[in-house]
């Protein structure tokens, strides 16, 4: 059984053909029009600085994901991963990969050969100087694969062919969750607050 990983009817054509995956956190289940992280697709997470939640709205479903014993690759982390954390999120650090680059293209590669090949069912990787031609390519490899990537950016917000931009920041109620961009009918600039994560379900 699977209880995090949701492949339910909706309204939605996407969770018709992919499904997705619960978020752990039920307004942001609830704000997602795909009722979860949208599987087979391209997500950015993007701060001002790093530490500013961008790995925190992800642990849920890492989590979840390794208690499924299904693997997450991490390309080219821009700080290195605290274990103590993650294992106190849940996360089983045995199908956790890292995977150390420096150059772009490097870095755009593995990312899609990983999606393509469904080498792992989460993909997380900073990019730093990614364009329309990575973006589209790496979708294509998350579709064709079924997993999920998510590119982790810092600074200044960039115009990319990606279905689905977020921003997380602390701000004194919590953990802010701002929706930048989507193709999944959710309104520019919604802001919702996060709460503990349901680390139970």
């Amino acid at each position: 059984e699977q209880p995090l990983l949701w492949k339910g009817r909706s309204l939605s054509d996407h969770n018709e053909r992919h499904g997705s995956l619960d978020t752990g956190f039920e307004a942001l289940n609830t704000m997602l029009k795909t009722g979860g992280w949208p599987l087979a697709n391209l997500l950015e997470i993007q701060v001002d600085e790093w530490g500013q939640g961008e790995l925190q709205i992800l642990l849920p479903a890492m989590a979840a994901l390794t208690r499924q014993q299904q693997q997450l690759a991490w390309i080219a982390p821009p700080y290195i991963p605290y274990a103590p954390a993650l294992q106190a999120a849940g996360v089983d650090l045995d199908y956790l990969l890292i995977i150390e680059q420096s150059e772009p293209a490097d870095i755009a590669w593995a990312a899609e050969k990983c999606l393509s090949h469904a080498a792992a069912a989460m993909v997380l990787f900073c990019l730093p100087l990614a364009d329309a031609r990575h973006i589209r390519r790496l979708q294509l490899a998350a579709s064709s694969g079924g997993g999920i990537g998510v590119l982790l950016h810092r600074g200044r917000v960039r115009q990319t062919p990606v279905p689905l931009r977020l921003k997380t920041q602390y701000v004194q109620e919590g953990l802010q969750v701002e929706v930048l961009k989507s193709r999944f009918g959710l309104e520019q600039g919604r802001r919702i607050i996060l709460a503990e994560p349901l680390l139970s379900r």
